[in-house]
């Protein structure tokens, strides 16, 4: 085995890693392991690119358009400094989101083939379909299948509801995952024609939602409902609202429908003895009474807990990412941050406007994953979780990776193209005649009317 080839294998591992809690360096300020086992499989991945690509530099590093305003909000978070009462809680943070975007840096470098794209949607669906069935069996048995060390633990009951975690140990925060993965494996159902790859993904949806509505994460419901419906509207959008796609999306509502009548009544105790919007909207009043008097530099990165202990006795992060980062890091911070995700989702967008099947249904499982990100997180500090804000980059990662997928298949067909056609031998029996291609099947990445060309992408 090559090392490529050793680089290629470790990266689907690390995909597959990503939920597990499997770390060291414990720290009970971040309550979570400064090193998690994607860390050293992603140290691991640079080492072998290092190696593989002469020092990076063939091909060349590609830095992505989301490198200068990572630069810019880095820097902020590190003159948020200047206001912090922990400077260790703050160091913290901006380690792990070196963490994160150096992830980025190596998917937008290394995922540059139609089977590059492939393997790693492959792994994120099948971490989906191991997540929800674990989810599963922790509600029907309780059991968490001698998975601890993964960080799997048996269900928990609160108020009344029994709400089930993966290997995530808060129930929002493995719904917040689900929902960022869910659209992903949605999109490659509706758009897949392989029979068996197409019945894998559904089955990886369906133990999603499953898992997801177990969790009782009420951010996480919003979070799935808004970018489904984001989802059908770029549907409508491009006039796939018809035959199979229809009736795709009519089996998952009918899915959904079944599961919401079936958990009817634990839903509604959900709601009825759940955390009340009282308390989170004096978190947000908190937030905002921090912005106005520091909205330069905030009171720095990860340090929103020290001005609310005095009220609620206990750690306690404001449900609104967008007015933690804003408390944080400042509003210039938050508008670099935001300009991430604004470049993301152009980026994302343009390659909807592709013909071909694996790149626009990978766009817009991706695209409904960053709208799904979008909405979970008004309702909750899921970006500071260090494995959300990991698959986070690793979806914007992707997303800028498209473009690469793109060149390289047309590329690939005009090099086809020009080699030198042969006469074929006279045949010895007269041919059989086939009836015409299924319709869809045919994939056509190169340029052609109301597909964007290289000038465009």
């Amino acid at each position: 085995m090559s090392l490529r080839q050793v680089e290629k294998y470790t990266f689907l591992f690390m995909i597959f890693c990503l939920p597990f809690n499997v770390g060291a360096f414990y720290t009970h300020l971040l309550e979570t392991d400064l090193i998690l086992l994607f860390d050293v499989l992603l140290a691991l991945l640079y080492v072998l690119w290092f190696v593989n690509s002469n020092g990076f530099a063939r091909p060349p590093l590609n830095w992505g358009k989301v490198s200068l305003p990572f630069a810019l909000f880095l820097i902020w978070m590190l003159l948020s400094a200047t206001a912090a009462i922990s400077l260790t809680m703050l160091g913290a943070g901006v380690f792990m989101a070196i963490k994160a975007y150096l992830v980025y840096l190596y998917v937008v470098n290394n995922v540059r083939t139609k089977l590059d794209l492939q393997r790693v949607m492959l792994m994120l669906c099948i971490g989906l379909a191991f997540q929800g069935f674990l989810g599963l069996v922790q509600y029907t048995t309780g059991s968490s299948l001698g998975l601890g060390f993964l960080g799997a633990i048996s269900k928990v009951r609160q108020a009344g509801v029994t709400r089930v975690r993966g290997t995530f140990g808060l129930p929002n925060k493995f719904g917040a995952w689900l929902a960022l993965v869910i659209p992903i494996a949605a999109s490659l159902f509706l758009f897949e024609v392989n029979g068996r790859k197409k019945l894998f993904f559904s089955f990886a949806t369906f133990f999603g939602i499953l898992a997801l509505l177990l969790s009782f994460s009420r951010s996480a419901w919003a979070g799935l409902l808004g970018s489904s419906g984001i989802m059908i509207l770029l549907l409508a959008r491009r006039r796939l609202l018809k035959g199979r796609y229809v009736l795709g999306i009519l089996l998952a509502v009918v899915v959904v429908v079944v599961l919401v009548v079936v958990f009817w009544d634990t839903i509604v105790l959900r709601f009825e003895t759940g955390a009340t919007g009282k308390w989170r909207l004096v978190m947000m009043d908190i937030a905002l009474d921090l912005i106005a008097e520091n909205p330069l530099f905030g009171v720095g990165l990860m340090n929103y807990r020290f001005h609310q202990i005095e009220l609620f006795k206990f750690w306690r992060p404001v449900h609104n990412t967008y007015l933690r980062l804003g408390s944080e890091v400042g509003l210039p911070g938050l508008f670099f941050f935001l300009m991430i995700i604004y470049l993301t989702l152009r980026e994302g967008h343009k390659m909807l406007r592709c013909r071909d099947r694996l790149i626009f249904a990978s766009a817009l499982g991706l695209v409904s994953s960053m709208w799904a990100f979008l909405f979970t997180v008004n309702f909750g500090p899921e970006y500071h979780h260090y494995r959300i804000k990991f698959l986070f980059w690793v979806v914007i990662g992707l997303v800028f990776s498209l473009r690469n997928v793109y060149r390289h298949t047309v590329m690939m067909q005009k090099a086809r193209a020009k080699q030198p056609q042969t006469p074929p031998a006279a045949p010895q029996v007269q041919p059989q005649t086939h009836g015409p291609a299924r319709p869809g099947a045919q994939i056509q990445p190169a340029p052609s009317p109301g597909v964007p060309g290289e000038r465009e992408l």
